[in-house]
């Protein structure tokens, strides 16, 4: 899902800018090992336009793979909070707050302005996420390093926000009291919904 949206995303893109992004990429810590020694051999490296689909496919999906780093690199990648919001946050102009049975409805969270990002920190969920690095992505004077990171985790975080159980839960006074955690909380057979 996340490659598709990554394609997608380039098919509403001219050559210019998704040459851009792959400079940008370039840039990324464990490029070469993560990206280009996993170039599949059906890939044709010499055709542009394929390679820069795999490269931002992989770019894409890359935020899930940080989940299984060793302790310390997982720990300066790895953003768990952001691969979803739970429903009961919402923003701008949003008619209605999560699905809520049987419960009063959460006092309403505006989050933090889009505007008023500063520091990683104050993302806490999918939309906040991709606010803080899309700001990281447009400052070109941050550094080179952050700038690849912070594209992964948009092309990642965009693909999340599309998914329905990454954008909202159900809440219910009998069974989900704290949320249904994107189908988490819901058993099918040995797992789960989500």
């Amino acid at each position: 899902g996340y490659r598709l949206s990554a394609a997608v995303a380039l098919e509403f893109m001219e050559p210019e800018p998704a040459a851009k992004l792959i400079n940008i990429l370039q840039a990324r810590p464990g490029y070469q090992q993560d990206f280009i020694d996993q170039n599949p051999a059906y890939i044709d490296r010499n055709n542009e336009e394929q390679m820069t689909q795999w490269l931002l496919g992989q770019a894409a999906f890359w935020p899930d793979t940080a989940r299984g780093l060793p302790d310390g690199e997982r720990a300066r990648y790895n953003r768990s909070s952001w691969h979803y919001t739970d429903g009961a946050w919402i923003r701008d102009s949003a008619p209605f707050q999560g699905s809520q049975l049987g419960i009063k409805a959460f006092a309403d969270v505006d989050g933090i302005d889009r505007r008023e990002f500063d520091s990683e920190e104050k993302a806490s969920n999918v939309v906040t996420g991709i606010d803080c690095n899309a700001a990281v992505l447009r400052n070109a004077s941050a550094p080179a390093p952050a700038r690849a990171i912070a594209l992964c985790w948009v092309l990642y975080l965009i693909g999340d926000i599309h998914q329905p159980l990454h954008t909202g839960s159900l809440y219910t006074a009998s069974v989900f009291e704290t949320g249904e955690r994107g189908g988490n909380a819901i058993r099918v057979d040995d797992s789960n919904l989500h």
